[in-house]
């Protein structure tokens, strides 16, 4: 089940989101060697972690096994505020029905090809914007992930080379 967790209820769900900030640090900062992350405290936290997230957390009997994190363009986000030259094409895209994704992720010990929790994140990111009229998701990503997206009938539009 992917619960949506925003500034309306965050406070409902402090040790999920402890669980999820660990989990992104063993994944970005442990597997994926995103050395600049690193925190003492084994959190992998940074400015975009405030009121205006979006987290879509899978929980399954009280642990968090996937997620992400949405952040509105309206507000400070990642490829605006660290990464603009990634859009040196098509420039910024900002708007009150489009939001930046990052930070997905699956526990390793519950990924595999007979795993759908990837897919259900994904499924549930979109269920959330089409339920909050979203119209685009931006995203920092490696080119790696384009012909995955592709793959699933998403229309990618590049925003830099």
């Amino acid at each position: 089940m992917i619960h949506v967790i925003d500034a309306g209820n965050r406070h409902l769900y402090g040790a999920e989101l402890e669980q999820h900030y660990k989990i992104r640090h063993q994944i970005y900062v442990g597997e994926r060697k995103w050395m600049a992350l690193e925190r003492p405290d084994g959190r992998e936290v940074d400015q975009f972690d405030n009121a205006d997230a979006t987290y879509l957390l899978a929980i399954e009997n009280g642990r968090v096994i996937g997620g992400t994190r949405l952040v509105p363009t309206t507000c400070p986000h990642l490829m605006a505020d660290v990464f603009p030259f990634l859009a040196d094409v098509r420039g910024l895209q900002r708007g009150s029905d489009i939001v930046e994704w990052t930070r997905i992720f699956v526990l390793p010990e519950r990924r595999g090809p007979d795993s759908k929790i990837l897919h259900t994140v994904l499924a549930g990111m979109f269920e959330y914007c089409l339920a909050n009229d979203i119209a685009a998701i931006t995203v920092v990503m490696e080119t790696w992930w384009m012909p995955r997206f592709l793959e699933l009938g998403w229309e990618v539009r590049p925003l830099g080379l």
